[in-house]
């Protein structure tokens, strides 16, 4: 089943806090919350306004 624009929305900042918590803001990489998500670079950040 896929997920929603707002499910995956909710489930990059959830891991991204995880991440945060565990390498700190300025260690993590938006290859590890890849890594996490499953989204590649475009797919990620078209869920973000710049």
């Amino acid at each position: 089943m896929r997920k929603d624009g707002r499910e995956t929305r909710r489930d990059i900042v959830e891991k991204s806090l995880q991440i945060f918590s565990v390498k700190g803001y300025y260690n993590a990489s938006i290859s590890d919350i890849m890594a996490a998500t499953g989204l590649t670079k475009g797919g990620l950040y078209s869920h973000f306004d710049s």
